[in-house]
């Protein structure tokens, strides 16, 4: 956290909050300052906060903010490609689908794919806007 408040423009940690109570994290980190690039990593929902659209919400805020706010050109994600969850999580929060990176982790003794998503900030003005704020 110290670090989000020291470098806000290359790297973050963030808590979502519902109802002041803290409801889970997310951060990023900036890739390529040149070009302006930011990957997004380690949205975690506390379970109790679940199926309620709260990451959706939260990774609709965090892409107003990286790409307004901080002035950002592009989001990018990754997801392991077994996780159904994630990947349809990043599609409905508006993520563009690039393709897959074949065999690219390591894990539980498996290489395992990786799905890669991308949101540029002219696709932002296609979204919704989400009126209540979850991230702090």
């Amino acid at each position: 956290m110290e670090r989000s408040e020291a470098e806000p423009a290359r790297f973050g940690r963030l808590v979502v909050e519902v109802d002041g109570l803290p409801a889970g994290a997310l951060g990023y980190h900036e890739v390529s300052e040149p070009h302006r690039i930011v990957r997004l990593e380690a949205l975690a929902v506390h379970p109790d906060f679940r199926r309620r659209g709260v990451a959706e919400r939260a990774a609709r805020l965090l892409q107003r903010y990286l790409l307004v706010e901080l002035g950002f050109h592009r989001l990018e994600l990754a997801c392991y490609g077994y996780n159904d969850a994630a990947i349809r999580h990043s599609e409905r929060a508006g993520f563009v689908r690039e393709g897959v990176k074949r065999k690219a982790y390591m894990r539980h003794g498996e290489w395992q794919d990786a799905v890669l998503f991308s949101l540029l900030r002219e696709e932002l003005a296609q979204q919704p806007e989400d009126e209540d704020p979850v991230v702090s």
